[in-house]
């Protein structure tokens, strides 16, 4: 990833589209140097750059945003954690359901783990290529949905999500 997009997503203004498309298939070195550049970046802007890859991931459906989603799902923050849990879907990959799950289960952020349990929801009604382990996740998404409802509880709860 050439440094100036990584420059360019430190600064204050709003990321380019060009920026943003250069996330997308990093590989081990680029993960590395962008990492270096998101530990030092404010919440708020790892928030913006996530919520502004969605779009393009849903216009573009060859771009590939899972390491900086993986990565993400590691923030120390809830709402960048949260922000990330769109871009992992892969039709034919079931390691982001497996992130889910595991997120959903062990998150200290209830509106993180709300988001993670919509988000395997979305897969569970999407499907995917996932060949043997298919009944293993089906029956995995099952329980997630079902805590899906205690989750959005303990979201409302706290006021993450507004009451409808």
């Amino acid at each position: 990833m050439p440094r100036k997009h990584l420059a360019q997503l430190a600064d204050t203004g709003a990321p380019t589209g060009e920026a943003l498309t250069a996330l997308s298939g990093m590989d081990a070195r680029a993960l590395h140097d962008f990492q270096l550049i998101w530990a030092n970046t404010g919440v708020a802007r790892r928030c913006e750059i996530l919520l502004a890859l969605q779009p393009l991931l849903e216009a573009n459906a060859t771009l590939d945003f899972s390491a900086v989603a993986t990565a993400a799902l590691a923030d120390p923050d809830g709402d960048v954690r949260a922000a990330a849990v769109p871009l992992l879907f892969d039709d034919v990959d079931p390691k982001p359901v497996i992130l889910l799950l595991d997120l959903m289960q062990s998150d200290p952020h209830a509106p993180c783990r709300a988001a993670a349990a919509r988000g395997i929801a979305l897969a569970s009604t999407v499907g995917g290529g996932y060949g043997r382990d298919v009944a293993v996740l089906a029956e995995a998404h099952v329980r997630a949905i079902l805590t899906l409802g205690q989750a959005y509880q303990e979201a409302r709860f706290t006021g993450a999500v507004a009451l409808p």
